[in-house]
């Protein structure tokens, strides 16, 4: 009932979120446009509306067929078909929104997660750290955030770089709703964050002058230690670990140049390590498991996180396939992915040896 309300509700999205009382003030530089939080809306609008108009047309074909009004064409007949086998109808499946093709109840639970999602950025405007596992195309919003800052420093897009820092907060620990609105525009000053690598403590309002924060992160094949604030083996029976927010640095001078330059080649191999810390690519969510992706160019890798790592060499987390993946909910827990899967991954990681 509730994707059925959001798709009626749909074309009354975009004015309240363009509109919204954001929970922290636009920040700005000199004169130049705010971050395009309003363009990323509209274009994750637009995927999802996309997805329930066919959703819609095709439920009220079937309908009419079963009623006797239309005749069962053969995609009534396959729809059919597929539904009473618990599978997602293949006219569902839209390129631009990707979500959980397990079977036609977790895609329904993961649409109406996003949907969720997008009502929430339009009742109370853009969250502070935006989920990446949430949006429907995460890379291009990262190339968003690019462009809008390359604007803001008056360079080429081609000479800034999104350096991915991980924090040492957790989401709910800093920048919970009810926390920011008590604050107000103080929030930007009065709330600090620190860099899990080097401890360097800055306020929320540096961060989100330099970049922006994103959150939904979860680490697979390890563990994160927030202790020690380093990589560690995963707790037994646990595949999964949720990470702290992370900070994408929207800077021409990068910390680790090389790393960035390697990165930067046409068909570049990931590199193990960088400064004595582990490469740990950043995936979509369908990256997750399945064939060894290892390339920096990937469609499906989003970033690299330098993560230390702890009393282990960084090709023993290669080896691992150890890798942070972008997921719509990380309070819910993989129940559909069993150990299996997982040890079949790093199999195939291992059979291809350590990346480049």
């Amino acid at each position: 009932m509730f994707i059925l309300n959001t798709l009626k509700a749909t074309p009354s999205f975009v004015s309240p979120a363009t509109h919204a009382p954001l929970l922290l003030p636009p920040l700005t530089l000199h004169s130049s446009p705010p971050f395009p939080r309003c363009q990323v809306f509209n274009d994750e609008l637009g995927s999802y509306s996309g997805v329930l108009s066919t959703v819609q047309a095709s439920i009220k074909q079937l309908n009419a067929a079963v009623r006797g009004f239309e005749g069962v064409s053969p995609a009534v007949a396959e729809t059919v078909a597929e539904l009473a086998q618990g599978r997602v109808p293949r006219a569902w499946v839209a390129p631009r929104v990707e979500l959980c093709l397990d079977n036609v109840a977790a895609w329904l639970a993961d649409l109406q997660t996003r949907l969720e999602f997008l009502y929430d950025w339009a009742v109370d405007g853009p969250p502070p750290a935006v989920p990446l596992g949430m949006l429907s195309r995460p890379r291009a919003f990262l190339t968003a955030v690019q462009q809008s800052f390359a604007e803001l420093g008056g360079r080429p897009v081609g000479q800034l770089h999104l350096e991915a820092v991980l924090l040492a907060e957790e989401e709910d620990e800093v920048l919970s709703k009810e926390a920011l609105q008590s604050l107000g525009a103080a929030a930007l000053g009065s709330v600090t964050l620190t860099c899990a690598a080097d401890g360097t403590r800055r306020s929320l309002g540096e961060m989100l002058s330099e970049g922006c924060l994103v959150g939904g992160l979860v680490l697979q094949g390890a563990r994160w230690d927030r202790e020690r604030r380093c990589l560690a083996d995963t707790q037994p029976g646990a595949l999964h670990c949720a990470l702290p927010l992370v900070w994408l640095r929207a800077t021409p001078s990068p910390s680790v140049p090389a790393l960035a330059r390697a990165l930067a080649l046409p068909g570049a191999v990931l590199p193990v390590r960088a400064r004595d810390a582990y490469v740990c690519p950043v995936f979509k969510y369908v990256a997750c498991f399945g064939a060894k992706h290892n390339l920096a160019d990937d469609d499906d890798c989003l970033a690299t996180l330098l993560m230390p790592c702890g009393n282990r060499a960084a090709e023993y987390w290669a080896a691992h396939n150890v890798g942070a993946v972008a997921m719509a909910d990380p309070a819910v827990q993989w129940e559909g992915v069993p150990a299996v899967a997982a040890a079949g991954a790093r199999g195939q990681g291992q059979q291809g040896g350590a990346r480049g």
